[in-house]
């Protein structure tokens, strides 16, 4: 009998958080990684109140760095190309901070 083997009597729901719970090798950090990406883009109206909150911090936090980059695009432009893709990373990161902040807020 193996140590992880699961007795046949166990809900299947158990066998699903087992399956999210090992993360050491890569195609399940690549599993529960999607988890989480999903949750940020789309949005979950029965996401729990920690997921809510730690989508509003990273949302805060990509709006702060959007603003940073919209800043030192206007201080850096001289008509060059470096303040243009400065200001277009700070556009992707207030777009990006938008949504998560959305669907932070988001409910069903």
């Amino acid at each position: 009998m193996k140590i992880n083997s699961i007795p046949p009597n166990e809900p299947p729901d158990l066998e699903e958080l087992r399956k999210r719970q090992r993360n050491t090798l890569w195609p399940d950090t690549f599993a529960n990684s999607r988890v989480f990406y999903t949750l940020l883009w789309k949005g979950s109206p029965d996401a729990t109140l920690v997921q809510r909150i730690g989508m509003g911090l990273l949302g805060v936090i990509y709006l702060l760095e959007g603003y940073s980059f919209f800043a030192t695009a206007l201080a850096v432009f001289q008509g060059d190309y470096t303040g243009a893709l400065k200001a277009a990373g700070g556009a992707g990161f207030l777009l990006l901070a938008g949504r998560a902040c959305r669907n932070a807020f988001l409910r069903g």
